[in-house]
C-alpha cells in the first residue's frame, strides 16, 4: 500500500480516490491506496493536472495516530 499526499487539486484528487475504490484516510491529508488503484488512476490524475507524492517510510512513521473517541485521549 502506498501512502500519498496530494500537492495540487487536493479536493479533486481526494474525490477521485474515494469514488474509485477502497482508500485509507489518515491525518494531515494522507491517503493509503493500493498500488493497483494508483496505477489505474495515474493517467486520469495527469490528464486533470493533479499531482501527488508518495510518502517515505520515515514520513509515514511520523504520522499522528487517530484521535477519535477513546483513542489517544488521556
Amino acid at each position: 500500500m502506498a501512502l500519498i499526499r496530494f500537492e495540487t487539486k487536493k479536493d479533486e484528487g481526494s474525490y477521485l480516490l474515494v469514488t474509485s475504490g477502497e482508500v485509507g484516510w489518515f491525518p494531515e491529508g494522507v491517503f493509503g491506496v493500493t498500488d493497483h488503484l494508483l496505477r489505474q488512476l495515474d493517467p486520469l490524475f495527469k490528464e486533470k493536472g493533479i499531482s501527488y507524492r508518495r510518502l517515505s517510510a520515515a514520513e509515514a512513521d511520523r504520522l499522528p495516530l487517530s484521535h477519535g473517541p477513546g483513542k489517544g485521549q488521556p
